[in-house]
């Protein structure tokens, strides 16, 4: 009873943490492909403003060589290409950072993703050992129970035998006691027989005498 509940209990438990576990790396591997499309979204931003960065060309150059006969363009112009410079290496900037947070993110979910295999894997050794005892514990009782029939079959038949014995010894005890019996009335009738012979004995001789005498 104790051996069924043990098992049931661990049946459990191991049903519950692979329910646990397999909800966990669901929701691992959603994050873990949400943060790889967010990952790739960044590389598709890096690159998109790298490619912006690299046709503006070089912005930061000193005023006086913009407002050169060689090179004729106005202030305001310039002013809105370094603006939109600093605004774009600003988002890179953070295309960067939260690249480094995904990567980091990433490597943590992986981690624990490792690490609840791991659990699961112990979890399922634990239950196959479980169940290797189960089974072992299985075939003994049923060698026991074998056993304990075999002890019973037996017990009943030393029963029969010892009632058989004791119907024996009261049929020769009833016996003994019949003979025993007849042996005390033999007894009796023989010291009879031979005190009756040995008075008829005294008598005969007290009789031989006399009869001598006379004659």
């Amino acid at each position: 009873m104790r051996l069924a509940e043990a098992e049931a209990k661990l049946k459990t438990e191991v049903a519950r943490l692979k329910k646990k576990y397999q909800a966990q790396i669901t929701e691992l591997e959603l994050s873990l492909d949400a943060a790889n499309k967010a990952n790739i979204d960044l590389q598709k931003t890096i690159k998109k403003q790298a490619l912006q960065i690299t046709v503006c060309g070089p912005i930061l150059l000193p005023t006086t060589f913009y407002l050169s006969p060689s090179f004729p363009l106005s202030l305001p112009l310039m002013q809105e290409l370094q603006a939109h410079y600093d605004e774009v290496h600003r988002q890179l900037q953070q295309a960067v950072d939260q690249l480094g947070v995904t990567q980091r993110r990433c490597q943590a979910l992986t981690a624990e993703l490792e690490e609840m295999r791991v659990n699961l894997e112990q979890a399922q050794r634990a239950k196959r050992a479980a169940e290797q005892l189960h089974e072992e514990a299985v075939v003994r009782v049923n060698e026991l129970t074998t056993i304990n029939v075999n002890l019973a079959s037996a017990k009943s038949k030393l029963e029969t035998e010892f009632s058989a014995l004791q119907n024996d010894y009261d049929e020769v005890h009833k016996e003994l006691r019949v003979s025993h019996q007849h042996f005390c009335v033999g007894h009796f009738e023989l010291l009879f027989l031979i005190t009756s012979f040995f008075f008829f004995f005294l008598l005969l001789l007290r009789r031989s005498p006399t009869s001598a005498c006379r004659s």
